[in-house]
């Protein structure tokens, strides 16, 4: 990955103590990335920064932090201001799975359950870091999604309807970016993710470095990377692929506003 600058670029891992955050902070460090990842489990920061080889972890620092307290997030926010000064990349890496039955049989309580970590969380990091990304011209914004925001997922109704909603809220910030400033883009994962937490799946499944990798695109890619695209992640090439190389006909979906 090329860089423009000799000093290390500055990402801010939303969501690092789960296991796609967890294995895109480490593939970024291992870049030359400094990195600052945030969670709400203090132990699971302290896991990755276990994992984490000794050379490179003075390129991480760990903050805890919960979207249902806002003064957690402003010390999370002035921590990573008084580090490093700036903030390149964040990577929203929020939510998560959820199976059940039908829409129609779903309870009030597991959907707002739901709509909290998947889609209310992804606004409040949104509205915390905008502000920051607005003093650096360079910035980029990327919320991870996955394949059941373009397809819906029976018995996950409520994962797909957040995750459709997702994308929306991409676009409102693109559009709303003046002078296309911070660039908003959304990577979804069309497979399950390899992560350390499930090492094994089969050969076509897109893994955290892929996931890493496609972030740094957005960042770095600003040709082909508008402002507001959606870069999707099909599954690996199964043929004449070397380790973490994406399949070729990986979808960009460029948003006009």
């Amino acid at each position: 990955m090329t860089r423009a600058t000799s000093k290390p670029f500055v990402c801010v891992i939303a969501g690092a103590t789960g296991a796609i955050g967890e294995g895109i902070a480490l593939v970024l460090l291992a870049d030359g990335w400094q990195v600052h990842a945030l969670g709400r489990d203090a132990g699971k920061l302290q896991a990755l920064h276990s994992q984490t080889p000794d050379g490179l972890r003075t390129h991480l620092h760990v903050h805890v932090q919960d979207f249902e307290d806002e003064a957690s997030m402003d010390r999370a926010c002035q921590a990573v201001l008084a580090t490093s000064g700036r903030v390149d990349l964040v990577i929203a890496s929020i939510g998560g799975w959820w199976q059940g039955p039908s829409l129609a049989q779903t309870t009030l309580a597991d959907w707002r359950k739901v709509m909290q970590s998947n889609l209310d969380a992804h606004f409040l990091c949104a509205r915390q870091w905008w502000p920051v990304l607005l003093a650096n011209k360079q910035s980029a914004y990327v919320m991870i999604n996955g394949g059941a925001a373009l397809s819906p997922v029976p018995h996950a109704g409520p994962v797909s309807i957040a995750a459709g909603a997702q994308l929306i809220l991409k676009n409102v910030l693109a559009a709303e970016s003046l002078n296309n400033s911070p660039r908003v883009y959304s990577v979804l994962a069309n497979t399950p993710v390899i992560t350390r937490k499930r090492p094994h799946g089969p050969v076509q499944w897109l893994d955290t470095q892929d996931l890493a990798k496609a972030c740094v695109q957005c960042f770095e890619d600003t040709e082909r990377m508008h402002n507001g695209a959606s870069l999707v992640l099909h599954h690996k090439e199964t043929a004449h692929a070397e380790a973490s190389n994406l399949r070729s006909s990986l979808e960009w979906i460029n948003y006009s506003h």
